[in-house]
């Protein structure tokens, strides 16, 4: 996933539809996800980013290097 200003993904014509502070992240499957700042303010913390380097596929990572789940 990647972060993306949504300042930056709407154009100046767009007026109301602005998130203001919010976020949008891009997902491959999902699409774009509009975030409002209190959740992006949880997602920013330590221990919700600690949560990015578990991995549920146990040592198969060392085989299969690009296997997520």
């Amino acid at each position: 996933m990647r972060w993306i200003e949504a300042s930056a993904q709407v154009p100046a014509h767009a007026g109301d539809t602005e998130m203001g502070e919010g976020r949008i992240i891009r997902d491959a499957l999902h699409g774009d996800i509009e975030i409002s700042e209190d959740v992006r303010r949880i997602i920013d913390t330590r221990t919700f980013q600690r949560l990015r380097y578990i991995q549920q596929l146990a040592t198969s990572h060392y085989a299969f290097p690009s296997a997520t789940h």
